[in-house]
């Protein structure tokens, strides 16, 4: 399914889709989104999905101008799953000041606080405790 935010805040389904038994791949995104654009999307400010294969190689061919965002919502799940189960409460009071942050700055500097607390704990998975999704830059981007 396909949600679109107007300028004005007002939501609208753009179209729900069943894929074959080839399921999801880049080259049937890539016929989504076309579908999108022939129906009269001309112009896309971020995408914001979960992590599917090949939709963000499709987003960056069909609406190469548009930033693409894993979903806040799946970037914590990913980062929680991947550390220790005793771990996981105090990781997600810190990723709560990232993405409750009233400013940039204030994100900004709970992504370096994160960076700084975890990163040492969990060398392995820096990529998933600062992965896009929590970066202040897209999370504070205007609709």
């Amino acid at each position: 399914m396909a949600l679109g935010i107007k300028p004005d805040g007002r939501r609208e389904i753009l179209g729900f889709w069943l894929l074959g038994a080839e399921g999801e791949s880049a080259g049937n995104w890539e016929e989504i989104l076309k579908d999108l654009r022939r129906r009269g999307i001309q112009r896309v400010r971020i995408f914001i999905t979960d992590d599917l294969s090949g939709l963000e190689e499709a987003i960056k061919k069909i609406f190469p101008e548009a930033d693409w965002q894993l979903c806040v919502l799946h970037a914590v799940r990913d980062a929680l799953n991947k550390v220790r189960k005793r771990d996981r409460e105090a990781l997600a009071e810190t990723l709560k000041k990232i993405y409750r942050a009233e400013s940039r700055e204030e994100a900004e500097e709970a992504l370096r606080n994160l960076r700084e607390r975890w990163g040492t704990v969990y060398p392995q998975d820096r990529g998933a405790l600062g992965n896009q999704s929590l970066c202040p830059s897209c999370v504070f981007m205007p609709p």
